[in-house]
């Protein structure tokens, strides 16, 4: 039986998330939390099969959530489901260690095969962030990434130089 923990403030994005996963999956037990303290709560009273995160979350500690969730059970799946745009923030989401990263914005359709793709192989990475991406990246670890920062052109933004820093320091 799986359980599954949405992380979301909004009751209404967080019903239509819990339908479609009790679509997905008949028997699985759904555990909702309104903030992050309230998410760290369930994951630490319930082993979870995946964590379905908005990173906009009251109480929210940005990319940290990821290692604060990973500090407290290491292996569970994390798919961060953000209304924040994807080609920016996705790429450090997979960095920081989530295993997957969605918009709100996205299809219904494609809500649930990032679902399905990182319960099933512990990886999603959408058409738009994967674009972004080398295509050396393909693997579950981290490794790959360092040939993405170093694959930037020399004019890339400031911020980018900041989350290369920032990252390489965890």
């Amino acid at each position: 039986m799986k359980h599954i923990l949405i992380v979301e403030n909004y009751p209404v994005i967080r019903l239509a998330t819990k339908k479609l996963l009790l679509n997905l999956y008949k028997d699985a037990i759904i555990h909702e939390a309104a903030s992050f303290s309230a998410a760290l709560v369930e994951i630490e009273a319930c082993e979870q099969n995946m964590v379905i995160l908005d990173d906009g979350i009251p109480e929210g500690q940005g990319f940290q959530m990821i290692r604060t969730i990973r500090d407290v059970q290491k292996s569970v799946p994390i798919l961060v489901f953000s209304a924040n745009e994807e080609r920016v923030y996705g790429i450090h989401y997979l960095h920081f260690g989530a295993n997957g990263f969605i918009a709100k914005n996205s299809t219904l359709a494609e809500l649930r095969t990032a679902i399905l793709s990182v319960a099933e192989s512990g990886r999603y990475i959408s058409n738009k962030i994967g674009v972004e991406l080398p295509t050396s990246w393909t693997s579950t670890t981290t490794a790959p990434i360092t040939h993405f920062w170093n694959s930037l052109p020399a004019k890339s933004p400031s911020w980018i130089y900041y989350w290369k820093d920032y990252g390489s320091k965890r």
